[in-house]
């Protein structure tokens, strides 16, 4: 008996295709190439192969950065009309980075764009880069960064100016600087401990969607409760209680959903 040889997957439909299925003639498609080869400088000879390479292309991958902006341009992409910003990004375009609409969160958001670039240095000319905001280049460019450390830093580094700043001005500093040794020590612990959490929420941010950072947060305020009855000796209230039961439930459903997830996950790795 011969084999049957295996059944190759039918290839994407190309742009042309694509356009023709949103009623964009021939006509019009060649007509948009010879302008492209008029934009880029190019002969007219060079139209047909620019409509020949297009023709065959798969959707256009697409990184779309977000730097110094007020996003307005992610808002006016987000309200196309015709075609619909579902359209684009489903049928016409492969939208691999953007931070306000992408599902991908943390590192998995990141892996998303250095695949980009890495298939790009494979194949040249592979996607569409769009920088939507201004750059800063002063010091090195740390007044924005992408998945960086810069904004822990700089949370806490402004946050100190600013509190100092307020003491000066508002007469209070002189106060501030005749605490005594205990009172110095627990002002740098919370320090230390503020810092602290300051930098495991950007770091967690790196590594989960931000609604599920957020929602693990909750949990600090049963803690606030049980540090006021244990260190301040203040009585709870019904509504207390009431209210840290039910942070705590969520917690902990969350948790059990998290963890029966784990063994579908393992299974379809």
């Amino acid at each position: 008996m011969q084999a049957s040889s295996p059944v190759s997957a039918p290839a994407p439909p190309g742009l042309a295709e694509r356009l023709a299925q949103r009623g964009i003639s021939r006509r019009q498609f060649l007509k948009f190439c010879g302008a492209m080869a008029g934009a880029l400088a190019l002969p007219p000879r060079f139209a047909p192969r620019i409509a020949s390479a297009l023709a065959a292309a798969p959707r256009v991958a697409v990184v779309w950065l977000e730097f110094q902006d007020c996003a307005g341009n992610t808002e006016s992409f987000l309200r196309a009309s015709d075609p619909t910003v579902t359209e684009i990004v489903l049928k016409l375009l492969s939208v691999n980075y953007h931070e306000t609409i992408m599902a991908p969160a943390g590192r998995m958001a990141e892996k998303s764009l250095m695949d980009t670039l890495h298939n790009s240095l494979q194949m040249p000319g592979q996607f569409i880069a769009v920088v939507e905001g201004a750059i800063p280049l002063k010091d090195g460019g740390v007044y924005c960064t992408v998945a960086g450390q810069t904004g822990a830093l700089s949370r806490m580094g402004v946050g100190a100016i600013v509190m100092w700043g307020f003491l000066i001005l508002s007469g209070r500093a002189g106060a501030a600087l005749t605490l005594s040794g205990t009172q110095w020590i627990w002002v740098l612990l919370t320090s230390v401990l503020l810092s602290g959490y300051v930098w495991t929420w950007y770091r967690a941010l790196q590594t989960a969607p931000a609604t599920v950072v957020t929602s693990v947060t909750t949990i600090g305020a049963v803690l606030t409760v049980g540090l006021s009855i244990v260190l301040e000796g203040k009585p709870t209230t019904g509504l207390q209680v009431a209210g840290s039961a039910l942070l705590i439930s969520g917690c902990l459903l969350f948790l059990w959903r998290q963890l029966r997830a784990l063994p579908r996950a393992e299974a379809a790795a």
